[in-house]
């Protein structure tokens, strides 16, 4: 997979569905979204749950098919992306690098520049290592932020 031919775009409802099926249980969906969300019946259900003010809904297309998503909002000393995910047919190519870096220029073309934070499950070892290889360090709690049991909080500078 070439990862200079990723294309993205606002989620339409195609990719809303797709997203959705990423996602076969509560746990793997916790994971991805966060424990104060449950897995939607439906793709209106998860669009609804995941557009808040100032959040941008992100999808990652390949060959006209979803490859990716992510969010992306401003914190007072921080872009913070969210609910970052690759299609479960992609992973283990190296593709959550280069969407994780698109992410970051979209972002610091809406917002701002700013360093970039996340969070992270530790038991997530490959977003970690993700994270890790991109510039991402583990840092204490912001004021603004509360985390999940077993969460790690993530900061990469700006220009890492």
């Amino acid at each position: 997979m070439d990862k200079n031919t990723l294309l993205i775009k606002k989620p339409d409802t195609a990719d809303w569905c797709e997203l959705l099926s990423w996602f076969t249980n509560q746990e793997q969906f916790t994971q991805w979204a966060g424990p104060n969300l449950s897995i939607p019946q439906s793709a209106t259900q998860l669009k609804s749950q995941l557009t808040a003010n100032n959040v941008v809904n992100c999808a990652f297309t390949y060959n006209d098919k979803l490859a990716g998503f992510g969010q992306f909002t401003t914190k007072p000393t921080h872009i913070h992306l969210s609910r970052l995910a690759v299609s479960p047919s992609l992973r283990g190519k190296g593709l959550g690098k280069a969407l994780v870096m698109a992410l970051l220029t979209q972002a610091n073309r809406t917002f701002r520049a700013k360093p970039a934070s996340l969070f992270v499950y530790q038991n997530n070892k490959a977003a970690l290592r993700c994270y890790e290889a991109l510039g991402f360090t583990q840092t204490a709690l912001p004021d603004w932020a509360s985390a999940a049991p077993g969460c790690l909080f993530m900061v990469r500078p700006y220009n890492c």
